[in-house]
């Protein structure tokens, strides 16, 4: 990715119509800037807002008589205002309104810097800009693809929106012409005969109809190629229409956040096989954009979702295309959770719950005695884990009845088997719970995510209804009972790992099944898409590669309501 800077936030004042220069204020709630320029040195004042206007008045007037260029002369009798000779004491220095009405020295700063208030210093008049629409940053990714969507990531103050107009140039060696291919367009896919040009945008600021210094920003990298066909691609050919009334469709997918593939570790053990440039998530988001588009999901569960890159590029993706989302963030610092999101015509959101495993298993006395039964190094690495259950209440607008949706990210590590049992417990007694209060709605069960649990896994055995028992060495040496565990929700798998799923993840030398979509019997699987044939993966090497976005799979299922 790469950052562009924009124009310093203090810039020297230009005439405004009215032939005024200008006073640039910034607020902040608390505190409130103002610069301008005098005899050609930028004066800066920070206050206090609730300051009144006679404090920074007398800031301005110390120092303006401060200023190089208007010491006090050798000679007697200069006393002139301008051209960089003195001001004294009685010249007026004051803020007045558009229309010449003084402002009294008493008033607060909050309520008298106002747009188009003039200060007044000797005869000369600053306009106050205030608080003026801004672009702070702009990001862009290093390697662009044609048919592919691009999109910027843009951070602005003082603005309700921002208007990107989209340029490429005339030709591939010609850069000093642009042609406009995209107005107000906060993400394109540009055609496949652009491809080597170079692009750029002008990013403008607006708040409402003011609109503020626009600011230009050229891609590094001139247009790439597409990613040629792949079994990602291929896949989408069984998803190009929405679902009937009759079905939903569903996809749970861990997306892979991007501070996790960049570290050292990931680069050099996990993923040594894939360039650095297809690690960041500005390439390989227009991967996973063209796919979540593809699926045309009814219902969309992700994990690993950055809370930034949620609120700054996922969200306002999946509006453009009619998909209402809510995010939840794991506990503890970790600064990634869980999204759902859902067809905007076909559902609305009744409820959302976000529950912390670890807080939840100690309030629950049933799992808070199991925990009791196990050793202290097996509960530490239970507490210890971020992981959180989030939980939505759909109400599918055709029908009527009710989609209780359940996405999880279970504990990562492969000597934690135990603790996924427990976090499999919480899930499923917290879900019991939720269902509880919903008598008398026709209410269908959800249960997805990736759980880290391959098909022989306690966890997974457990929610598929077995009856498990945790080895000796788990529980405390002189319990001398050891307690059985069973779930009752009666969730079936979508899909069956000895004939459609080969594999959710290809990682170094671990290929495994960690992704789930359960369901309760009010619903059953009419279709389960299966992952792109495992050769078409290891011809890269493993996951994630130029071809596919993140080290796991989406699962997509096509459900339909039983009677």
């Amino acid at each position: 990715m790469t950052t562009v800077a924009p124009p310093s936030s203090i810039c020297p004042p230009d005439p405004a119509s009215s032939g005024h220069p200008e006073a640039l204020v910034k607020t902040d709630g608390e505190t409130v800037t103002a610069s301008l320029q005098f005899n050609s040195k930028q004066l800066v004042f920070s206050r206090n807002i609730d300051e009144p206007l006679s404090k920074l008045l007398s800031r301005v007037t110390i120092r303006v008589n401060s200023s190089p260029n208007n010491k006090k002369p050798k000679k007697k009798g200069s006393n002139h205002t301008e051209n960089g000779q003195m001001l004294n004491k009685e010249t007026n220095i004051s803020l007045i309104s558009p229309d010449g009405t003084s402002i009294l020295p008493e008033t607060s700063l909050r309520d008298c810097l106002i747009a188009d208030n003039l200060l007044i210093i000797g005869d000369r008049r600053y306009r106050l800009i205030v608080d003026e629409p801004e672009i702070t940053d702009i990001v862009l990714p290093n390697h662009i693809m044609a048919t592919y969507v691009i999109q910027p990531v843009v951070t602005s103050q003082y603005t309700t929106h921002h208007r990107i107009d989209w340029f490429i140039s005339a030709n591939s060696e010609q850069v000093s012409d642009w042609l406009p291919v995209a107005s107000d367009q906060p993400m394109v896919e540009l055609d496949i005969r652009h491809v080597g040009r170079r692009v750029k945008i002008e990013v403008t600021p607006c708040c409402g109809a003011r609109e503020g210094t626009s600011v230009e920003a050229e891609f590094p990298e001139s247009l790439g190629a597409p990613v040629g066909e792949s079994g990602l691609s291929e896949r989408l050919v069984y998803t190009m229409k929405q679902t009937d009334s009759d079905g939903v469709r569903v996809v749970s997918y861990n997306i892979l956040a991007e501070f996790y593939c960049l570290q050292d570790f990931s680069k050099q053990v996990m993923y040594p096989y894939c360039a650095d440039y297809v690690l960041g998530m500005g390439y390989r988001k227009q991967m996973l954009y063209r796919e979540l588009e593809g699926y045309h999901a009814d219902v969309l569960c992700l994990q690993e979702v950055e809370d930034g890159f949620f609120a700054s590029q996922l969200q306002p993706f999946l509006a453009s295309r009619g998909l209402s989302a809510t995010f939840h963030i794991k506990a503890g610092s970790v600064q990634e959770g869980e999204v759902v999101a859902f067809r905007e015509s076909r559902f609305a959101l009744e409820r959302e719950e976000r529950m912390v495993m670890s807080e939840y298993a100690r309030e629950n006395p049933e799992i808070s005695s199991f925990l009791d039964t196990l050793t202290e190094q097996t509960v530490q690495d239970f507490i210890r884990r971020p992981t959180i259950l989030q939980v939505c209440l759909l109400r599918d607008k055709w029908t009527e009845r009710r989609l209780l949706v359940t996405n999880a990210h279970f504990a990562a590590k492969a000597m934690f088997d135990s603790v996924r049992l427990v976090q499999a417990l919480c899930a499923a007694s917290f879900v019991q719970s939720q269902l509880s209060t919903m008598a008398g709605l026709n209410v269908s069960l959800l249960f997805t995510g990736d759980l880290n649990s391959c098909p022989v896994s306690w966890a997974t055995r457990y929610l598929q209804g077995e009856t498990v028992r945790l080895p000796t060495e788990y529980h405390k040496p002189d319990l001398g009972r050891w307690p059985s565990l069973t779930c009752d929700l009666r969730l079936t798998s979508c899909y069956d790992p000895a004939v459609n799923l080969p594999y959710t993840t290809v990682v170094r030398n671990l290929t495994s099944v960690l992704d789930w979509v359960y369901t309760d019997e009010s619903l059953s699987c009419v279709q389960a898409l299966p992952p792109p044939a495992l050769h078409r993966v290891l011809v890269y090497g493993g996951m994630p590669n130029v071809a596919m976005p993140s080290d796991h799979v989406a699962l997509v299922c096509d459900l339909q309501y039983s009677n």
